[in-house]
């Protein structure tokens, strides 16, 4: 394990990790003269592209090596993790692997902003933080592909739940060791700590999605799209994503007891209140897709109802049969 001047970390042979606001999974593919790389997500703008090409020409020209780079290979769709897609495309002419139900966000970034507030949304989040540059994919996908490398086996692990068809990427080096590159699909501690409402399309998914990376065994790493890389303490950290998703369920069923009905605006506020999130225009369309999320989620699981009274939709705890 070794850095490059503190800028592409080595996890294993031929596997490695630019550390960033989004970690950029590298993959090497040495089985020809001429190296072929796999990028895992390319962070959140054509800024950050042209840094993730900056680096890897840097360590390869050291290593005196050529090079190029064969695919990107998006975890999802959501900008921070396909905004540099564009650029690195349009300059190395690689391929672009997403899967199936991420694919259109790619093509038509217009569904990033409005899934998030509709087809018309304020100025406030119509920005390439929200709606990155429009790419060509050009491979689906799924949990049946398996990429042979020379040292290293790509596999792909369906982990939904924090968008539409996430995925991990697992790379397991000819010796055994594995590296998950895991996107959203788990957050570090910190990460955690610092936003206290993960993004969530779905809770239910989410949590099996953790399951399933507690099921996938002995990880040498578990590179999460943010923030810190996690090692030796994998289940430590998806005990403490399962409990953060627990305390929203909690906090909504608690607000429902103690206030008998709530809109889904006065939810989110009284939510946004407990979790102590002071919210600009961008943070209430992220806090208001994950509550209403939840409630959703709920509701199709059988703890809540909703109604519309004078026009207005209405959430209630349902009763439950003795």
């Amino acid at each position: 394990m070794s850095y490059f001047n503190n800028k592409i970390l080595e996890l294993s042979p031929d596997v490695y990790v630019i550390p960033g606001a989004t970690n950029v999974g590298v993959i090497t593919d040495n089985k020809a003269e001429e190296l072929e790389v796999y990028l895992v997500d390319t962070g959140n703008t054509e800024v950050d592209g042209e840094y993730v090409l900056e680096v890897l020409e840097e360590f390869f020209n050291f290593s005196n090596k050529k090079y190029k780079i064969k695919a990107i290979i998006n975890t999802h769709a959501h900008a921070d993790h396909c905004g540099g897609n564009a650029v690195i495309q349009s300059k190395t002419n690689c391929e672009i692997w997403i899967s199936q139900y991420e694919k259109g966000s790619l093509e038509n970034p217009y569904y990033h902003t409005a899934i998030l507030w509709g087809g018309n949304p304020p100025k406030d989040i119509d920005t390439v933080y929200y709606r990155p540059e429009p790419c060509l994919p050009t491979k689906i996908y799924t949990e049946e592909d398996k990429i042979e490398l020379a040292t290293t086996t790509i596999t792909f692990v369906s982990l939904p739940g924090h968008s539409f068809d996430s995925y991990g990427i697992l790379a397991t080096s000819s010796d055994g060791k594995k590296t998950l590159f895991a996107g959203d699909a788990i957050f570090p501690r910190l990460e955690i700590g610092k936003y206290n409402l993960p993004f969530t399309l779905n809770y239910s998914n989410y949590l099996s999605s953790l399951d399933k990376i507690s099921n996938l065994g002995q990880l040498d790493w578990c590179i999460p799209g943010h923030g810190d890389f996690i090692t030796k303490n994998v289940e430590e950290t998806i005990e403490i994503n399962k409990i953060s998703l627990y305390e929203i369920e909690t906090c909504i069923v608690r607000l429902l007891k103690t206030n008998q009905q709530l809109s889904t605006d006065v939810m989110v506020q009284k939510v946004a209140n407990t979790f102590d999130i002071k919210m600009s225009v961008r943070q209430y369309s992220l806090v208001h897709f994950t509550v209403n999320c939840f409630l959703s989620t709920l509701r199709n699981n059988g703890i809540l109802k909703i109604e519309i009274v004078d026009n207005i939709p209405y959430w209630k705890l349902k009763e439950q049969k003795q």
